[in-house]
């Protein structure tokens, strides 16, 4: 008896047994819910993203990330703000580029040549509005039809009923006029316009009204029944993401689970979809704190994620840990590349119909755009470039005799232009130095006779040289201002000359004679030439500078990123802008 009850004892499970055996017991019944699940041959994949990161800095937003979006299927990202979300979908329309890992879409990588994501096969709903405010409803489906490659008769088609199933006011209404829900619908519309194979929709239903949100959920069950199109959406509302094929719930840039909504709240036991990401998030955590207190692990890294070995980055909801997998090996001719890098006509009358439409329903930046280069030259012609007037120039004349040379030549200097100022050596040099002067003109305290003798004799000592002449010295920090008083000495110069002389005056003048000018004028001010160059200058910096508020303009509002993923090109889009 004593043996049987030993026999018992020992095949009676204790309570650590007990738990291991429950734990095994739900892991059986996840994979089967897992295994229920639609096949994820590369064939009947949308989306397929394997050992994901990106990367800002030394902050980690996605890391060792792994989704997989069924072909035909509605595919919830669920999440808090912060987690990752938003980052992961840029990356998957090719908006941004991974730091490293793999993402397919459609069969291929974004942006890869040939490949029309971005481009017509990818419809996308920024969380941003990405509207021009300008556009009217009309306007802006017209826009992105373009881009698409609809034709007219196709665009109006989708417009009307777009209008007519997002309950939208009247094509014509202005954007900017509509409330804050009626613009997401509108953007919501431009991506659904064109019946894309893949729908990106980045939280669509916030400041929705619940009836247009379920009837916005209805349509996007529908048009996945046929297989030829998915949905990957995010929202906030954690339970209307039940009606979706496939949940994912993200944190801190990694996938907690990945499942069919009714797996994951089996998996714990959960009434709500929102109740079982609670407690995943619990189980996170729990993770994370034990990684942090094992002595192998060490603390972890600042980097609001998970260590990064492979096995742990898994699903908690995974099957098991995947086999690493080789990226398939696409390729595509030259010609193909070349078509890929060549902007389309059709997009560039898009971009300068948007362009036209724009200034024509903004007069205010248009009057700006064209009368601010108008004032800028005015201006500049009015404050530079005329000649210098009330130039402070020192005289320092040794001849005190006022019927001298000297005396008679100062009187021929331009008084409009030059004042003259009476010093003494040692004060004019002060005050040039000073910065008071703009220039000295010395005469020697016996320059007419000096001048008389160099004048009427044929050899002259250096003496006789050098005390007949005027001596100039000039600031030239100032080139306009130098070459001014350099001429106004010059022509009072032979100003006094012909007067003293007469017609034997061509004895001391130069023997060089200046004729009308080909083109101008010989009195030609200094903003003739100005103005040109500073007519390019601003014409050139005027686009730069419109051209970059354009793109900060547009980044932040989310419009470049949508227009790039319509299948613009970011490089025609800068072309437009300017």
């Amino acid at each position: 008896m004593a043996a049987e009850d030993a026999g018992r004892d020992a095949a009676t499970p204790g309570p650590a047994e007990s738990t291991e055996m429950d734990e095994r017991l739900k892991e059986e019944n996840m994979k089967a819910d897992l295994e229920a699940s639609p096949p994820s041959g590369p064939e009947d994949l949308a989306i397929q993203c394997r050992d994901v990161g990106r990367s800002y800095g030394k902050m980690k937003v996605l890391n060792n990330l792994n989704l997989t979006v069924p072909q035909g299927r509605i595919y919830g990202l669920l999440g808090p703000s912060g987690c990752g979300k938003t980052t992961l979908l840029k990356c998957i329309v090719g908006t941004l580029k991974i730091s490293r890992g793999h993402i397919s879409v459609l069969g291929k990588p974004p942006a890869f040549p040939g490949h029309h994501v971005p481009g017509r096969m990818v419809g996308y709903m920024p969380q941003e509005l990405a509207l021009y405010s300008e556009f009217t409803i009309s306007d802006t489906l017209s826009f992105f039809g373009r881009i698409h490659g609809l034709t007219s008769k196709e665009t109006k088609a989708r417009t009307d009923f777009l209008i007519d199933f997002l309950d939208l006011p009247q094509k014509h209404s202005l954007v900017r006029n509509l409330s804050g829900g009626q613009k997401r619908r509108v953007s919501l519309g431009a991506a659904l316009l064109q019946n894309p194979e893949l729908l990106i929709l980045d939280e669509p239903t916030v400041g929705v009204d619940p009836v247009l949100r379920a009837k916005i959920w209805q349509h996007l069950v529908e048009i996945v029944k046929t297989g030829k199109v998915s949905v990957i959406i995010t929202t906030h509302y954690i339970e209307e993401a039940r009606q979706a094929n496939v949940v994912g719930l993200m944190r801190n840039g990694h996938l907690l689970a990945e499942g069919t909504p009714d797996a994951v709240m089996k998996m714990h036991n959960a009434a709500t979809l929102e109740h079982a990401f609670l407690r995943l998030c619990e189980t996170s955590d729990q993770m994370g704190s034990k990684r942090g207190d094992s002595p192998e692990g060490g603390p972890l890294e600042n980097s609001q994620s998970f260590e990064s070995r492979p096995e742990e980055s898994l699903p908690i909801l995974a099957v098991g840990p995947r086999t690493p997998e080789e990226p398939p090996k696409h390729s595509a001719d030259w010609k193909v590349r070349a078509r890929h890098v060549m902007p389309k006509w059709r997009n560039i009358a898009a971009l300068m119909i948007k362009t036209m439409v724009r200034m024509k329903r903004m007069p205010g930046s248009l009057c700006f755009q064209f009368l601010l280069p108008v004032i800028q030259v005015s201006l500049i012609c009015v404050c530079i470039g005329a000649d210098p007037k009330e130039i402070h120039v020192a005289v320092v004349n040794n001849e005190t005799s006022p019927s001298s040379y000297s005396q008679s030549l100062l009187s021929f200097l331009d008084n409009s232009s030059v004042v003259q100022v009476n010093l003494n050596h040692t004060e004019a040099f002060e005050g040039i130095y000073n910065g008071e002067y703009w220039g000295v003109i010395g005469f020697g305290e016996n320059f007419t006779s000096y001048l008389t003798k160099r004048m009427m004799s044929r050899q002259v000592s250096r003496e006789v040289l050098d005390g007949g002449s005027i001596h100039v010295w000039l600031d030239l920090t100032n080139q306009q201002i130098a070459l001014m008083l350099q001429k106004k000495v010059y022509e009072a110069f032979q100003s006094f000359v012909d007067y003293k002389l007469g017609s034997m005056s061509y004895m001391v003048a130069l023997p060089i004679k200046m004729e009308e000018p080909i083109y101008g004028s010989q009195n030609t001010d200094f903003s003739t030439f100005v103005t040109p160059g500073a007519v390019l200058s601003i014409t050139f910096f005027l686009a730069v500078g419109l051209t970059a508020l354009s793109f900060v303009i547009e980044r932040k509002e989310g419009l470049m990123d949508r227009c790039w993923v319509a299948g613009e090109g970011s490089k025609l889009h800068g072309v437009t802008l300017q």
